[in-house]
C-alpha cells in the first residue's frame, strides 16, 4: 500500500515537473516566434514602403509634377503675348522710324530747297543794276544817316540821290550837328527840297548805350519830325549791316549780337510807326550772318562792291 502511494506520488511529481518543461518550452517558443513575427512584420512592411516610393518615383518620373504643370501653361502664354508684343512694337517702331526719317528726309530736302530758293533770291536780289537804271530809279530820293551812308554816297555810283549824313552822327546828335556843308544841320537842310523817299540809317553809333529804350524813343520821334517836314514822301528805314567776324568778337559794342537786339527795336518800332523796314543783311551777310572779311578794311566800312550790292539789293527788291 505504501508502495503504491510513493509510485503515485512520484508519478505525480514527474508529471508536474513534465508540465513545467512544456510551460517553460511553450513560453519560449511563443516568445521567439512573437520576435520572429514582430521583425518579420517590420521586414514585410518597410519592403511593402519601399516598393510603394519606388512606384511613386516612376509615376512622378512619367508626368509633370503639378508646379511645372501649371508653371508651362503661363511661359507658353507669356511667351507668345511677348512675341506678339515685340512684333508688334519692333511693327510700330519700324513704322515710326520710317516716318521719322521720311519726315527728316522731307524736311531736310524742303531746307535744302529753302536754301537754294534763299540763295537764288539773293543771287537775284543783288544782282547787278547798271549806274543808269540805279540813278533813274534813286532819282528823288535822299539817304539819311552816318558815315555808312557816307560810304553808299562815295561807292555805289549813285549820284541822283541826295546825302545828308556825317561821321558818327546818331539819333540825337541829328538835332545838333552841323554836318550839312558846315552850316546846316540834317533836320534844317530836309526843309530845302521835297523828296519821294526818305531812306534812314541810324543805330551803328548808338550800340554803346546803356538804355535802349532811350534810343528806340528817340528815333521814333526823328521818325516823326521826318515826315512832318516830308508829308508827301515814302520813309523807308534801313537796318543796321553786319560787322565782320573779327570785328564781333573781339568788340563789345560793335558786335552781332548788339548788332541783332536793335535791329529787333528797330522792326518793331516801324510796325508800330506804320513804315516801311529794309533788312538790308541778306545783301552783304555771310551764312553766318558776319560782313565777310574781304568786304571792309575796317570790320565795319564797305568798299565799293558790297555799297553796290546794299543798292542793287534795294533797286532788285522794290524798296
Amino acid at each position: 500500500m505504501e508502495d503504491k502511494d510513493r509510485e503515485s506520488q512520484y508519478h505525480k511529481r514527474l508529471r508536474e515537473q513534465r508540465l513545467k518543461e512544456i510551460r517553460f518550452n511553450r513560453a519560449v517558443l511563443a516568445a521567439i516566434l512573437g520576435i520572429t513575427l514582430v521583425a518579420g512584420g517590420a521586414g514585410i512592411i518597410f519592403g511593402i514602403g519601399h516598393l510603394l516610393d519606388k512606384d511613386d518615383s516612376v509615376a512622378a518620373s512619367e508626368r509633370p509634377s503639378s508646379t511645372v504643370i501649371s508653371a508651362e501653361p503661363d511661359i507658353t502664354v507669356k511667351t507668345s503675348i511677348s512675341s506678339a508684343s515685340d512684333i508688334s512694337t519692333e511693327s510700330t517702331i519700324d513704322e515710326a522710324s520710317k516716318s521719322d526719317t521720311l519726315a527728316k528726309s522731307d524736311e531736310s530736302a524742303e531746307k535744302e530747297s529753302k536754301k537754294a530758293e534763299d540763295k537764288e533770291d539773293i543771287s537775284n536780289s543783288i544782282k547787278e543794276v547798271s549806274t543808269s537804271k540805279a540813278n533813274k530809279y534813286f532819282k528823288g530820293s535822299v539817304f539819311i544817316g552816318d558815315s555808312r551812308t557816307q560810304g553808299l554816297q562815295i561807292n555805289s555810283g549813285v549820284t541822283s540821290a541826295d546825302y545828308l549824313a556825317g561821321r558818327g552822327l546818331n539819333v540825337k546828335t541829328i538835332y545838333t550837328e552841323k554836318v550839312i556843308r558846315n552850316k546846316q544841320t540834317v533836320l534844317e537842310a530836309l526843309k530845302d527840297k521835297s523828296y519821294k523817299k526818305v531812306y534812314i540809317c541810324y543805330g551803328l553809333n548808338e550800340l554803346g548805350w546803356s538804355y535802349t529804350d532811350v534810343f528806340i524813343n528817340d528815333y521814333g520821334k526823328l521818325i516823326d519830325d521826318i515826315a512832318e517836314l516830308q508829308p508827301d514822301a515814302e520813309i523807308v528805314v534801313e537796318s543796321i549791316l553786319p560787322v565782320t567776324k573779327k570785328k564781333s568778337k573781339s568788340d563789345k559794342i560793335f558786335n552781332l549780337k548788339n548788332i541783332k537786339k536793335f535791329n529787333k527795336l528797330i522792326k518793331q518800332m516801324c510796325k508800330e510807326k506804320d513804315v516801311k523796314y529794309i533788312n538790308l543783311a541778306p545783301a552783304v551777310q555771310t551764312s553766318a550772318g558776319y560782313l565777310p572779311a574781304e568786304a571792309t578794311n575796317d570790320g565795319i566800312h564797305m568798299n565799293k562792291e558790297y555799297c553796290r550790292r546794299v543798292m542793287n539789293y534795294i533797286i532788285n527788291k522794290k524798296y
